[in-house]
């Protein structure tokens, strides 16, 4: 075990306490469904990209953007075609993401 990995656990812990208190108002609220839609793509080097967000009464945060990036990154399979999903986005009482909806391909 090295040094660093030592920290490890107290640095996620820290990290984790300084952006609630910076961001912890912009929040998702847990067990409250946001509808709305999101068109996201990935691109020929291979980043994952979110175009439009718009989910009703949500504002931006670390965790919308986290858990974005990862719903992006299991549907958007080819670079270079765009899609959008329309539905719903809720976060459970353990910090989870769900969501909820149709993801269609866009043609452009």
């Amino acid at each position: 075990m090295s040094l660093s990995s030592a920290f490890a656990p107290v640095e996620v812990a820290h990290r984790n306490q300084v952006t609630r208190q910076t961001f912890g108002h912009l929040a998702p609220s847990p067990r409250k469904k946001y509808k709305g839609s999101l068109i996201f793509t990935q691109s020929e080097f291979g980043e994952l990209v979110p175009i439009r967000v718009s989910f009703e009464g949500l504002p931006d945060s670390p965790w919308l953007h986290q858990h974005l990036l990862s719903f992006v990154e299991e549907r958007a399979t080819e670079p270079g075609k765009v899609y959008k999903f329309e539905g719903s986005y809720m976060v459970f009482l353990n910090g989870n993401p769900s969501f909820k909806g149709a993801v269609t391909e866009i043609q452009c």
